[in-house]
């Protein structure tokens, strides 16, 4: 049994923890937002702001919708069968592992061994290697997306100013 002192102190200690989380998150976010805007800096990127950047960002999206549909569809499909093939063989092991457990093998033999944990671990760290890789892959895909529609509405391009390439020294 749970005595009151016991809870108000677990009631106090979560409070506290959520606020570090709370302050942690937002001092992480405010650090990645300055040295993205340094980066920016930087490399010559007009100064938007945050409500800037959305508005061009809506700006640009309806103007080529169609584009960012596309995009959209066929990435998805591509990253949809990249986990998959990558997820798969965990999924399996685990599925199997499963069922010689509720099956009730106390012994299960090869299923319950190191060498099966090991091989379960290795497919594990492939699940997640292909899930990173869909993620570079839509990442990719909006920013082709992007650089498309910012060619095609504001004219600003690589390929209109591949010429001056030397000219360039803001890095």
């Amino acid at each position: 049994m749970i005595h009151n002192s016991d809870t108000t102190y677990s009631k106090q200690r979560i409070v506290r923890n959520t606020g570090l989380l709370y302050g942690r998150m937002l001092l992480t976010v405010w650090f990645n937002l300055w040295a993205t805007r340094l980066t920016l800096q930087n490399l010559g990127v007009d100064d938007l702001g945050v409500f800037g950047a959305y508005f061009k960002a809506f700006r640009l999206g309806f103007a080529t919708w169609a584009g960012v549909f596309g995009i959209t569809f066929v990435v998805g499909l591509v990253t949809g069968v990249v986990q998959t093939f990558t997820m798969l063989p965990w999924y399996a092991l685990s599925m199997i592992k499963m069922v010689v457990t509720i099956a009730g093998k106390q012994d299960g033999g090869f299923f319950n061994s190191s060498l099966y944990d090991f091989i379960q671990y290795l497919t594990c760290i492939i699940s997640t290697l292909g899930y990173f890789v869909s993620a570079i892959i839509s990442l990719v895909g909006i920013t082709i997306q992007y650089g498309h529609a910012c060619d095609k509405i504001d004219g600003v391009g690589v390929a209109r100013n591949i010429e001056k390439f030397d000219e360039f020294d803001n890095i």
